[in-house]
C-alpha cells in the first residue's frame, strides 16, 4: 500500500519543461521570422534595381543560411556535454544534458541536513537517563569508551544496560573492526555497545534471536523489533523522541517500572531540546515485555532514555553556503531531525545568522498547502523545516514553483522520489541514496556533499553565459553580412559578397570560433551575480543592443574599406569584392575579443585565456589563406591575387572595428 502511494506520487509529479529548451525554441522561432523578413526585403530591393535575378536569389538564399545559427544545437550540446564531464570529475553525475544549464538558473535549494551539510559520521556523544546525563568519551586506541561522570549512579545502571541492549537489538546494521555496513546512526549504536564490552553484540544476538521487525517509517518515525527471550516475546523500540514518548505508558527508574505522567514526558521533551541546542540529534529508546506476536505492539511501552548523536558539519559547507548567498541563491534546510538540532547546525554553517531562527515544523504544514496568504508567506520566509515528511517536501517544491522559483531538491530515500522528480533539479545522494531516488533525480552526488551542488551551479551559469556569448557572436557576425549586402543594394553598388563567399564564411568563421566560445571557463564574478529571472529571454534587450552595435561597427569597418577601394581608388569590382570578403573574414575571427566585459582587462579575461579560441582562430586563418592560394578553391570563391595596398586595406578593415568597439565599451555605450 505504501509503495503504491509513493508510485502514485511519482507518476503525478510531472517535471516542468527545462528552461533552456523553452528559451532556445522561442529564440529560434523569432530569429527565423526576423531573418525571413530581412532577406525577402533584400530580394525585393534587388529586383527593383533590375539586378540579375538568379544572382539575387542565390545571394538571398546564402544570407538566409548564414543568418540562421545552425551551429547553435551543436555548440549548446558540446558545451553541456563538456560541463557534464567536468562535473563528473567533481563526483557529480548529471543524467540530462539540459539540466546542467538549469542548475545555473536555480535560485533556491532545499537540502537535507544529515550527510549533505554534515559529515554523516555519527557517534553517540551523550546518554540521557532518568537520573543524569552521561557524556561519552571515546578511546579509539583501546577500542573502548569512558562514561563521564565515571561513577554512573547505581540507580542509572539498569537504564544504561537496558538502553545499550535495545540499541543493539533494534538495529539492522553490522559492525566489525574491518568493515561496518548500514545506516550510520545504527552503526554508531552498535559501536557503543561493542566498545562498552567486547563481545556484547554477539551475546545479545545469541540471547535475543529476532522474530519480527516493524521497519522505520517516515510517518511514524519509529522502528520496532520482536525477539524471543525465555519463551516470551520481548519488543525493542527506538525512534523520534516525541513519537516514542507518545507510545510509552511507563518509565524505567531505579530498576523499577513506574507510570509515565504527561508532566514527566514534557520534561523529557525539554531534555531533548537541550540536546538539540548542543547540536546533538536525539533518539528515544523503549521496550515492552511479553508482547503479542503478530500484532501491533508499539504501545504501552516502557521508556528507557535517550541517546544524543553528534554529526559535525562538513568543513567546506560554510564557504559553500556563503557562495550561494553571494550568488543570490536561497538555501533552505529540510530535515526529519528535531527543530533544535536543525537550528544549531543551520547557525553553525552560516545558513542563518540568527541563533534563534524560527523553525517551521512538519506538524504545522497543512495538507493541501497553506490556507491563506499569511500561512503562505510564513512558509516562503522559513529557512529551516524540521520533522518534514516526503509528501510535505513535494508540497514545498510545488508551492515555490508556483511562485516562479527554480527549485533544486536533495533526497536519498524511496519516499523522496516524488519531490526529486517534481523539482526543476532533483539531486540524489550517491552514497546513501536509494536506487529509486537516483532514478527519479537528474543529478547524483557521488560524495553526498553540498559543496558539489555549488560547483554544479557555477558550471551551469558558465555554460549559459557561453551559449549566450556564442549567440551574440553569431548574430553580430551574420547581421553584419546582411547589412553590408543591404547597403550595397541601397547605393546600387556591386555586390561586396558573392553567394559562395557568404557560405564559406558561414562554414569557417561561424562554426569553429563559436565552438571555442562554448568552452570558456567563465568570469571570476560568475557566482557573485544574482540568478537570472526564470522568464528572462535568451537574448535580452541589453544583448540585442550589443548585437546591433557590434554589427554596426563591423559593417562600418568593412563597408568603409570596400567603398574606399571602389569609389576612391577606383579598383576593379572583383578586387573590391575580395577586400570586403577578407576584411569581413578576419573581422569575424577577431570579433570574439570584443565579447569580454568592459569591467575586465581587454588583454586578460575569460576570452583571451581560452586556448581553444586561439586554436580556432589559427585554424580558420589557415583555411582562409588556403582559399586564397589553392586552385580551384580560389576560383570557386572568385578570389584574385591582391596587391600590397589591397592587403593594407584588408588589415585596416579587419582591425578598426576592435578599436571602435573598445572605445564604445569604455564610454559605456555597450556592455
Amino acid at each position: 500500500t505504501e509503495l503504491g502511494k509513493i508510485s502514485t506520487l511519482v507518476q503525478d509529479a510531472r517535471q516542468e519543461a527545462i528552461p533552456l529548451n523553452e528559451k532556445l525554441e522561442r529564440f529560434s522561432k523569432k530569429l527565423i521570422l526576423f531573418t525571413g523578413l530581412i532577406v525577402l526585403t533584400l530580394l525585393v530591393i534587388g529586383l527593383l534595381e533590375d539586378r540579375d535575378v538568379i544572382l539575387m536569389i542565390k545571394t538571398t538564399i546564402a544570407l538566409a543560411v548564414a543568418a540562421i545559427p545552425e551551429g547553435l544545437p551543436i555548440v549548446a550540446t558540446i558545451a553541456l556535454a563538456r560541463g557534464m564531464l567536468k562535473l563528473a570529475r567533481h563526483q557529480v553525475i548529471v543524467k540530462k544534458l539540459a539540466a546542467v544549464e538549469t542548475l545555473g538558473s536555480t535560485n533556491i535549494i532545499f537540502t537535507d541536513k544529515t550527510g549533505t551539510l554534515t559529515e554523516n559520521r555519527l557517534e553517540v556523544n551523550a546518554l540521557g537517563l532518568p537520573g543524569q546525563t552521561i557524556e561519552i568519551e571515546w578511546d579509539e586506541t583501546n577500542k573502548s569508551i569512558r562514561f563521564n561522570p565515571s561513577d554512573v549512579s547505581r540507580a542509572d545502571q539498569p537504564n544504561l544496560q537496558k538502553l545499550l541492549m535495545v540499541a543493539v537489538m533494534c538495529n539492522n546494521a553490522s559492525f566489525s573492526e574491518n568493515q561496518s555496513t548500514g545506516d550510520p546512526l545504527e552503526v554508531a549504536l552498535l559501536k557503543i555497545g561493542e566498545y562498552h564490552r567486547t563481545g556484547f553484540l554477539e551475546e545479545i544476538y545469541n540471547i535475543f534471536p529476532r522474530l519480527y521487525e516493524h521497519p522505520f517509517d517516515s510517518e511514524t518515525k519509529i522502528m520496532g523489533t520482536i525477539h524471543e527471550y525465555e519463551g516470551k516475546n520481548f519488543a525493542a523500540v527506538k525512534g523520534a523522541m516525541e513519537e516514542v514518548l507518545k507510545a510509552s505508558g511507563f518509565i524505567l527508574k531505579d530498576g523499577q517500572i513506574h507510570d509515565f505522567t504527561q508532566e514527566e514526558k514534557k520534561l523529557w521533551l525539554d531534555r531533548q531540546a537541550d540536546f538539540g541546542k548542543k547540536g546533538l540529534r536525539a533518539l528515544g529508546f523503549a521496550y515492552r515485555e511479553d508482547v503479542d506476536y503478530p500484532g501491533n505492539f508499539i504501545h504501552d511501552l516502557v521508556f528507557i532514555g535517550l541517546a544524543g548523536f553528534i554529526d559535525p558539519p562538513r568543513t567546506e559547507v560554510r564557504q559553500s553556503i556563503q557562495e550561494c548567498h553571494n550568488a543570490g541563491i536561497r538555501v533552505v534546510m529540510v530535515t526529519g531531525d528535531h527543530a533544535e538540532t536543525a537550528k544549531h547546525i543551520a547557525f553553525k554553517i552560516g545558513l542563518t545568522a540568527n541563533e534563534n531562527e524560527f523553525v517551521m515544523q512538519g506538524k504545522d504544514l497543512k495538507p493541501g498547502g497553506p490556507q491563506n496568504n499569511d500561512e503562505k508567506q510564513s512558509l516562503l520566509k522559513s529557512n529551516i523545516f524540521s520533522r518534514v515528511s516526503p509528501k510535505q517536501k513535494l508540497d514545498l517544491v510545488e508551492l515555490y514553483q508556483k511562485q516562479g522559483w527554480i527549485v533544486g531538491m536533495t533526497g536519498d530515500g524511496v519516499n523522496d522520489a516524488p519531490a526529486l522528480k517534481k523539482a526543476d533539479i532533483g539531486i540524489a545522494m550517491g552514497q546513501r541514496g536509494t536506487q529509486v531516488a537516483r532514478e527519479a533525480a537528474v543529478m547524483v552526488l557521488q560524495n553526498d556533499s553540498f559543496a558539489s551542488i555549488v560547483k554544479a551551479v557555477r558550471y551551469g551559469r558558465v555554460i549559459y553565459d557561453n551559449i549566450r556569448t556564442f549567440i551574440i557572436y553569431l548574430l553580430s557576425c551574420n547581421l553584419s553580412e546582411i547589412l553590408i549586402v543591404a547597403l550595397a543594394g541601397l547605393f546600387n553598388l556591386t555586390l561586396p559578397l558573392q553567394p559562395m563567399q557568404i557560405l564559406f564564411l558561414n562554414i569557417v568563421t561561424d562554426i569553429f570560433p563559436a565552438l571555442a566560445l562554448g568552452m570558456n571557463d567563465g568570469r571570476a564574478d560568475v557566482m557573485k551575480r544574482k540568478p537570472r529571472k526564470p522568464d528572462e529571454a535568451m537574448i535580452t534587450r541589453k544583448n540585442w543592443i550589443s548585437v546591433f552595435t557590434y554589427s554596426f561597427f563591423i559593417t562600418l569597418s568593412v563597408f568603409g574599406v570596400f567603398l574606399y577601394s571602389h569609389l576612391v581608388l577606383k579598383m576593379p569590382p572583383q578586387v573590391s569584392n575580395n577586400i570586403a570578403f577578407f576584411s569581413l573574414a578576419f573581422s569575424q575571427l577577431l570579433h570574439p575579443l570584443n565579447l569580454a566585459s568592459r569591467k575586465v582587462s581587454f588583454l586578460v579575461n575569460e576570452i583571451t585565456r581560452n586556448a581553444y579560441l586561439w586554436g580556432a582562430v589559427i585554424f580558420c586563418t589557415l583555411l582562409i589563406m588556403l582559399a586564397y592560394f589553392i586552385y580551384p578553391l580560389n576560383e570557386v570563391l572568385s578570389i584574385e591575387k591582391l596587391t600590397s595596398s589591397a592587403w593594407g586595406l584588408i588589415t585596416i578593415g579587419s582591425v578598426s572595428h576592435l578599436i571602435l568597439i573598445q572605445v564604445a565599451k569604455r564610454m559605456n555605450i555597450i556592455a
